[in-house]
């Protein structure tokens, strides 16, 4: 991608960041090329909804203070280590030289592509864990598992994997119609810690009556 950039547009490295953010603000994009676009400013999704906040009219301001940092970061580079001069071909006996601004936005394209991949099999691994423990212990506690879209019993039974207006429940139990638990689960240790105020306020106190909310 970076190559054929330089092939066809005149600093491609330089307006990249730019070029990003533009494309964002615009949406209607499909997964896959959102994700290179987000990668290309150093975003993953995650960091989409924890920096951005989810508002793609952040993301151009985003992207100016994202490409000052790298010419910051490279000046630091540069000092401390000396000018950087890389030269790939892109054929008819052309060059694309590369500086530490160039390697370093190269770089962070690479490391926000590798925490999306290692994101989404953790994440995938995740959900099949928590289902496991969950399910075996509401399970081994007296309670039926349903598929709640068809399901005709009114008390002693769970679900797995809901998604709410807010936020995204592990396990849902009901005990009588009226009186029920919503379960999130997350797996803390080394390496992998997580802040107990993102798990205690996923569940905001609402209550709704005849499909309004009345809190």
């Amino acid at each position: 991608m970076f190559l054929e950039g330089c092939k066809k547009y005149p600093s491609f490295m330089e307006n990249l960041p730019q070029i990003a953010a533009k494309q964002l603000k615009e949406g209607k994009l499909k997964k896959e090329d959102k994700w290179v676009l987000n990668w290309i400013i150093g975003l993953t999704d995650k960091a989409v909804q924890n920096i951005l906040r989810d508002n793609p009219e952040r993301i151009e301001e985003y992207a100016k203070d994202y490409k000052k940092s790298i010419q910051e970061a490279s000046k630091d580079f540069e000092k401390e280590f000396g000018k950087l001069n890389l030269s790939f071909p892109l054929g008819k006996g052309s060059f694309q030289r590369l500086n530490w601004q160039n390697i370093m936005l190269l770089m962070s394209v690479v490391g926000a592509q590798t925490l999306t991949i290692r994101g989404s099999e953790k994440s995938t691994y995740g959900k099949i864990f928590e289902k496991l423990i969950l399910g075996s212990l509401l399970h081994a506690l007296g309670f039926k598992l349903v598929n709640r879209k068809d399901n005709k019993l009114k008390s002693k039974i769970f679900w797995l994997s809901e998604r709410a207006d807010k936020r995204e429940s592990d396990a849902t139990v009901l005990f009588t119609l009226g009186r029920g638990i919503r379960f999130d689960i997350g797996f803390i240790g080394r390496g992998n810690p997580e802040i107990s105020l993102d798990k205690v306020t996923r569940f905001e106190r609402d209550m709704e009556y005849n499909e309004k909310n009345i809190l």
